[in-house]
């Protein structure tokens, strides 16, 4: 029997690829391992202009519409989780109904089934803020990937939440963002086309931020929505909206600490000094420093594995116009910084070995990754 025949409540045909991309774009949103079950669902409205799938976990809401051959309206909750497993098996022309407690999806030779949910347990997703502006997808993936790689992964870090999101002030000059975790910092300077005449400020969770950088990657234009507590991007029939972290208690103090560029830095052939850290920390113990011992044309990275049996020291071509200094460095903080810059040469700014050490690139003005140095063995 057909969906023409049965007429469900919820029924529809659509090419199996686009349905598993819209599926991918809203479950990638979802939690792992959800407080309730509702809250990794994902929820399927059919209407005359074709399928929309959205997710909303307290936090963050997703949505995306796609053209689909639909049979009347109709809408359905069922795991993000499940469905994204079962649509990413799918080829050609797929099928999706509901029968009863369970929905049906087949194309091909597969058939699978998904329970239903109830949709009394779905928190109503926020309203559409205010759009204040619009950048690229370029522009986004830029700040995400060289920002929000110096946020904090834990929550409990110095009992301040935020600093695992990066902060943004969205003005009429341009966007400044702020990544920290109290160890290191980066900031960056962007163009965009503001839709205001104002500064406003959102700090939104670096990892959500990745994540809607891949979603919006490539595209043209991309809304800007923030207000109400809440920020957020929109490009097409893509949107993702986030509940901002506290921005009142973000250190922006921390900012008058990021170290000073200097006029005459340690210059490095990028590539180089990233194979020799990576090269160090097979030997390196965890928790343990890389050094570099900096002299006027060659700097030598060095690691040991903490019990004085095993250790490298690999040399890396420089220019030192100043003094010799040793400083030794978080190795993962340090490739982090050479692979934000996206330039062939790295400047290092090194004031004091005790004091933060500054990346920048000479073809860029606008970004600079600060990392604190290890001071002790």
């Amino acid at each position: 029997m057909t969906i023409t025949e049965l007429r469900p409540d919820l029924a529809l045909h659509v090419d199996a690829k686009t349905l598993a991309a819209a599926v991918s774009r809203v479950a990638r949103y979802l939690p792992v391992r959800p407080t309730h079950p509702a809250l990794g669902g994902v929820l399927l409205e059919c209407g005359p202009d074709g399928l929309t799938l959205s997710g909303f976990d307290g936090d963050t809401a997703a949505c995306t519409s796609i053209a689909a051959e639909t049979f009347g309206p109709g809408k359905v909750l069922v795991s993000g989780r499940l469905l994204a497993a079962i649509t990413g098996a799918l080829r050609g022309d797929a099928e999706l109904r509901r029968e009863g407690s369970k929905v049906l999806l087949a194309a091909g030779g597969v058939r699978a089934t998904l329970p239903v949910m109830d949709l009394g347990d779905l928190s109503p997703a926020p309203a559409r803020p205010s759009a204040i502006g619009t950048v690229t997808g370029e522009t986004l993936g830029r700040i995400a990937s060289r920002v929000a790689v110096a946020v904090s992964t834990d929550p409990n870090a110095y009992n301040l939440p935020c600093l695992m999101g990066v902060h943004l002030t969205f003005g009429p000059g341009g966007i400044r963002a702020v990544g920290a975790d109290g160890y290191r910092l980066a900031v960056d300077s962007v163009d965009w086309e503001a839709g205001t005449d104002r500064e406003v400020v959102a700090v939104m969770p670096g990892a959500l931020l990745t994540e809607a950088a891949k979603t919006f990657a490539g595209a043209d234009a991309v809304t800007v929505l923030c207000n109400g507590g809440l920020v957020g991007f929109e490009s097409g029939r893509h949107s993702v909206v986030v509940r901002q972290l506290e921005s009142e208690k973000y250190p922006l103090p921390m900012l008058a600490a990021m170290a000073r560029r200097s006029s005459a830095p340690v210059v490095v052939d990028v590539a180089e000094l990233v194979a020799a850290l990576k090269t160090a920390t097979l030997v390196q113990a965890p928790r343990t420093p890389s050094i570099l011992d900096i002299g006027a044309d060659r700097m030598v990275v060095s690691a040991a594995d903490g019990t004085g049996e095993a250790g490298i020291s690999l040399p890396v071509a420089c220019h030192n116009p100043g003094p010799d200094v040793t400083v030794r460095v978080n190795p993962q903080y340090a490739l982090d910084a050479l692979s934000a810059l996206g330039s062939a040469t790295a400047e290092l700014s090194i004031t004091d070995p005790k004091r933060p050490l500054l990346f920048t690139s000479p073809d860029d003005d606008t970004y600079r990754h600060t990392c604190m140095p290890i001071r002790n063995l």
